[in-house]
């Protein structure tokens, strides 16, 4: 299902003054992404982008070669409704595979380089932003190693019989982790609750 926002004029004439240039705002921009980043013309032209967008474009096209001048079809397809509909923003989703999941931002720069437009567009796997805020949790609630794989698979949907299953344990020291990882997290909670109060 794919998200919009309204945006009457697309093409203002009005040029925002920066001290860097566009490609530089880009890779100031992409080196604090975790995502997958790129420009692209108001044709499709790829001007620029970081390595988890490349990555992610050579997955959907199934090429295996370096460089790609235009993104695949499924991004395309998302931009061109951006251009047609004149939004702001849009957001969509792409289903690569049984467990993988691409959602799609894609938004006009203010900036362009030289007269074209051009848009900004960002991909995330769902997946590995899954994994990355479970890893993260379980720092900031101090799990063992144990409750963290167990963590990362209950966030990744598993049931407690397929966490089970994929660690060799019991079903029942599944829950036992479960119920330990939610007192440590009811417990970081309250304190900063406190802390902040």
């Amino acid at each position: 299902m794919m998200n919009t926002v309204t945006y009457p004029d697309r093409r203002s004439t009005a040029k925002p003054s920066t001290l860097l240039s566009p490609s530089q705002l880009f890779q100031v921009l992409v080196e604090s992404q975790i995502d997958g980043a790129m420009i692209l013309t108001d044709t499709g032209e790829l001007v620029v982008s970081n390595t988890n967008a490349s990555q992610i474009c050579h997955q959907l096209t199934h090429q295996l070669t370096q460089t790609l001048s235009k993104v695949p079809q499924q991004i395309w397809r998302c931009c061109q409704t951006l251009i047609e509909d004149q939004l702001k923003l849009i957001e969509d989703e792409i289903k690569i595979d049984e467990a993988g999941v691409i959602r799609i931002r894609a938004w006009w720069l203010a900036f362009g380089y030289g007269d074209q437009p051009h848009l900004f567009v960002t991909l995330e796997d769902q997946h590995q932003s899954a994994e990355h805020r479970a890893r993260a949790e379980a720092r900031k609630y101090g799990l063992t190693d144990r409750e963290t794989q167990v963590w990362l698979l209950k966030r990744a949907g598993y049931s407690y019989k397929a966490i089970a299953a994929e660690l060799h344990i019991a079903e029942d020291t599944v829950k036992k982790h479960i119920k330990s990882i939610h007192a440590k997290r009811d417990a970081s909670e309250w304190v900063n609750h406190e802390l902040n109060n």
